[in-house]
């Protein structure tokens, strides 16, 4: 994970170095993310585990009312 953080950063970096800007903003690293594909495979595993923990708690939450 820290390694795609800093692929991430480096590309952001580029994109606003390249418009001639010192500051990097969220469309920077919107357009880094949407370059790199290994950035989609981390937020579809959060996605399902968070998707997954609030099926279990509902479930939890309706047993135990």
């Amino acid at each position: 994970m820290p390694r795609l953080i800093n692929i991430l950063a480096n590309k952001a970096m580029m994109l606003a170095y390249g418009e001639g800007t010192r500051v990097v903003t969220a469309r920077h690293v919107r357009a880094a993310t949407a370059d790199t594909p290994a950035s989609f495979a981390p937020l579809r595993a959060w996605v399902w585990l968070a998707l997954v923990g609030i099926a279990f708690s509902s479930i939890g939450w309706m047993i135990l009312r």
